[in-house]
């Protein structure tokens, strides 16, 4: 009778020792998880941070960027209407000089074809006068080519300013995804078949001792358990109930 209580209890000690075990695993994992989870928490907040600060020299970089090309652009549409209004201006002068020049010249050879004796119908003075008005047309020609190539040269100047801003750089935005956050895996308690296998286990442990006590006993075979109602000597024979 107490060899089977002294299986039973070790075999129930057995399993709830088994049963503890599962329960401090099960405590450790959820510890390391939330170890885990703050630790990646953390480094999401610093790489978010990284990131803004990131974002924000980009976009320092594309202004800057921007205010040079209007400045650029500025500057050369500045320059070409400075240099297109002088243009206008000296060569509206030249042909007034022109237009001035050729009317003194047709007075002028007037007065000496009066002096020389010849009349204005005379093929001498028509033919002067017409030298002087081809002549004048050709200043004119001249000072309208003159005219056309300098505002061309201008605009080259221009687009050579134009050229030189940078139109087509520009640094994308950074973008940032954490990565997924720690799981938590949790080991399962013991199961009704661990459970009774850790008793059966229990079970066995408690036999073994026995026997040893039984062996350790020899021939005699009596042990002094302590008194009891059925026992009052308190001596125990192995084998007995």
């Amino acid at each position: 009778m107490i060899g089977l209580a002294l299986a039973g209890g070790m075999g129930a000690m057995n399993m709830f020792a088994g049963q503890q075990q599962a329960e401090t695993e099960q405590a450790i994992q959820r510890a390391q998880h939330a170890i885990r989870l703050s630790n990646y928490n953390r480094q999401t907040m610093i790489d978010n941070v990284q990131n803004l600060l990131k974002n924000e020299e980009i976009s320092r970089i594309n202004q800057a960027r921007w205010r040079q090309n209007r400045a650029i652009s500025k500057a050369a549409n500045e320059t070409r209407a400075l240099q297109e209004g002088r243009l206008t201006r000296d060569t509206g002068a030249k042909l007034l000089n022109i237009s001035r020049g050729h009317n003194q010249s047709l007075d002028s050879l007037a007065v000496s074809a009066v002096g020389a004796g010849l009349t204005p119908q005379s093929g001498t003075v028509k033919a002067l006068a017409r030298q002087l008005t081809e002549n004048g047309h050709a200043e004119m020609t001249n000072l309208k080519t003159n005219d056309y190539l300098t505002r061309q040269n201008i605009i080259q100047q221009q687009e050579n300013a134009l050229a030189k801003r940078d139109l087509y750089s520009w640094n994308q935005g950074s973008y940032y995804l954490p990565g997924p956050a720690p799981t938590l895996v949790q080991q399962e308690g013991t199961s009704f078949l661990q459970d009774a296998s850790a008793f059966m286990g229990g079970v066995s442990q408690g036999v073994g001792l026995m026997g040893n006590v039984n062996k350790a006993l020899g021939d005699s075979g009596q042990v002094n358990w302590g008194a009891s109602v059925g026992n009052p000597s308190g001596w125990y024979t192995p084998g007995e109930s």
